[in-house]
């Protein structure tokens, strides 16, 4: 009972996680955000804890016996962004074992693969409880003792009261987890929601931040080279002396007009360049 409350916290505890990250992207990531330097992009982490939760209730889920029929599980999807296709590729898929175990541990006891403490659900366990207890009564009660034992189970009365009300804890708690559980994934339903409109308003001020910074480096290069365009006209125009009418002076008049030629050409090419 410890280990299915501790898995619903962990439940919870995704929740609150991706409840925080949808906050984010209207607060943290809004003005002066720095998005170059993320390791891991927000509308990633995101989907990261959304398919971990959908695994976690899925599985914890199993384990308290909460689904009528039988859940096929869920596909997996690629972590990677630069990419239509949302299938795994073959190097995630050798690494993608690893991940989903990784994904329970979140669960506690309940999603470690422990070879020393094997994994058995929750209604399996009572059942296996109520076996060992009938199978010890069979060890305890021979010869004159015998004579305690009662019913189809040939087990003492006061062990089948036991036993009875022992079910009968375990099927309220079972319910009462199922019924948390249920509240848990509500609150999940109506916060995938508000899902779309975080990662847009994330994705919107994340490439416009970027394309700013693009257009402003390439404002200041474009003006640090206008800088040197502007030197150099000015300097064209300081030779362009009234005395280069002279036939003497034909040859520093091609070189000055060769010149000009030369930066206005230059310059266009920046323009188109940029």
């Amino acid at each position: 009972m410890t280990k299915c409350e501790q898995a619903q916290k962990g439940v919870d505890m995704l929740v609150d996680k991706l409840q925080d990250l949808c906050q984010q992207a209207f607060d943290k990531y809004q003005g002066a955000a720095d998005f170059l330097k993320e390791k891991t992009s927000l509308s990633m982490l995101i989907r990261m804890v959304l398919v971990q939760l959908n695994r976690c209730i899925q599985h914890y889920s199993n384990h308290l016996g909460g689904f009528k029929g039988e859940v096929r599980p869920l596909a997996r999807i690629t972590y990677q962004e630069a990419t239509e296709s949302i299938e795994l590729d073959e190097e995630e898929k050798v690494n993608d074992v690893i991940k989903m175990e990784e994904e329970l541990q979140v669960l506690g006891s309940i999603g470690f693969n422990n070879p020393k403490d094997p994994y058995i659900r929750f209604p399996d366990a009572i059942a296996k409880v109520d076996q060992m207890c009938k199978d010890l009564c069979q060890k305890l009660y021979t010869g004159e003792n015998t004579k305690y034992l009662a019913g189809n189970d040939k087990i003492p009365e006061y062990l089948s009261i036991f036993l009875e009300h022992l079910k009968k804890h375990a099927e309220e708690f079972k319910i009462s987890m199922v019924r948390q559980l249920r509240v848990t994934t509500q609150r999940l339903e109506a916060l995938c929601a508000e899902v779309p409109y975080s990662v847009c308003a994330y994705l919107q001020a994340k490439y416009a931040t970027i394309i700013e910074k693009q257009v402003g480096k390439v404002q200041d290069d474009f003006d640090e080279q206008k800088v040197i365009d502007d030197a150099a006209k000015a300097e064209n125009l300081r030779q362009f002396r009234p005395n280069l009418a002279n036939p003497a002076n034909k040859e520093v008049t091609r070189e000055l007009d060769s010149s000009e030629e030369k930066r206005c050409e230059l310059f266009y090419d920046l323009i188109d360049d940029t």
